[in-house]
Order: C-alpha cells, then sequence, then structure tokens
C-alpha cells in the first residue's frame, strides 16, 4: 500500500506505538508489530470509515476553535491517536500503556510533516 513504509516508521517511532494506519476512504496504509493480533480487511475498511465520519464531524468546528491536533480514544486494551494528514486523509498510531501522550504525539507530527503537505 502507499503508505506501508511511513507506517512501519510510526511503529518505530516509540516501544508504546503497537500499531499505525494511513486511512482514506480505504486503508492507504498499515504496519502491526509482531504479536499483536491482526485486523481483518472488513474490519480496517470499517475503521476507516468510522474514521473519516468522526474526524470530518470533529474538523467542522476548527471555524471556531482552530485547527484539529488529534484526537485520543481510549479501550480498554489500547488507546488510539487520530491525527488529520490532510482533508481527507487520517493517521492513526495504536498504543498500549504506558506511554508519553505528549512526546509520542511531537513524533508523531514531526514524522507526518515530512511525508503530508501542511494542512
Amino acid at each position: 500500500m502507499k503508505y506501508d513504509s511511513l507506517c512501519a516508521d510510526l511503529v518505530g517511532l516509540d516501544a508504546s506505538i503497537v500499531a499505525a494506519f494511513v486511512l482514506d476512504k480505504d486503508v492507504a496504509g498499515m504496519h502491526i508489530k509482531m504479536n499483536v493480533p491482526q485486523m481483518k480487511d472488513e474490519d480496517a475498511r470499517v475503521l476507516a470509515e468510522q474514521a473519516a465520519t468522526v474526524m470530518g464531524i470533529t474538523r467542522t468546528n476548527e471555524r471556531l476553535f482552530g485547527k484539529v491536533g488529534f484526537m485520543l480514544v481510549h479501550h480498554e486494551f489500547v488507546d488510539g491517536v487520530f491525527f488529520p494528514a490532510d482533508s481527507k486523509t487520517t493517521v492513526l498510531v495504536g498504543l498500549i500503556r504506558p506511554y508519553d501522550q505528549e512526546a509520542i504525539v511531537a513524533k508523531v507530527q514531526k514524522k507526518m510533516a515530512s511525508v503530508f503537505k501542511s494542512r
């Protein structure tokens, strides 16, 4: 996929990052660490659609509050940090606890800036 290399780089940024995805209308890239359950294609497709919907809804308030930097979703086993890459693309990193949220956000955003043009 187009962004598999970026996803592998993102997973390598921190030991707590266990997966990375680039989501458009579909999955445009992914990398999942070994010993982490692999996602089924249908689940990945649904995740891409959901990310587009949620990010789209959240971004409608940018004129009021400024650009969305990231969204954090906390689940029982893994947390997901969603980053808007451009108007249609979202980068998702999956994290296991413990982690330093501020450090990971900075690392991911720096890496994304080398690939995606400024929004």
